[in-house]
């Protein structure tokens, strides 16, 4: 039997108090999506899949997802604060 891998990699980086993950999924396609997890002391802030971008591989996905995270936190959460 063929194992299936659902999640397959993850990145984790400090970035303006925030942390943030990025992680790689397998797509019904056979591509690779990512997705950005934030934490704040702790805390999940918010959780998004980058459904737009598709890789071949977990690890691209990964690092993707990181640097949109990292994006996400600059644009959203420093600007806001």
């Amino acid at each position: 039997m063929e194992e299936i891998k659902i999640m397959s990699h993850t990145n984790t980086e400090e970035h303006h108090g925030y942390t943030v993950h990025g992680t790689s999924e397998k797509h019904d396609t056979g591509r690779w999506i990512g997705s950005f997890h934030i934490v704040k002391n702790g805390t999940p802030t918010i959780s998004i899949s980058v459904i737009q971008d598709a890789f071949a591989t977990a690890e691209e996905a990964a690092s993707h997802a990181l640097y949109r995270g990292k994006q996400y936190i600059e644009s959203e959460l420093v600007q806001a604060s």
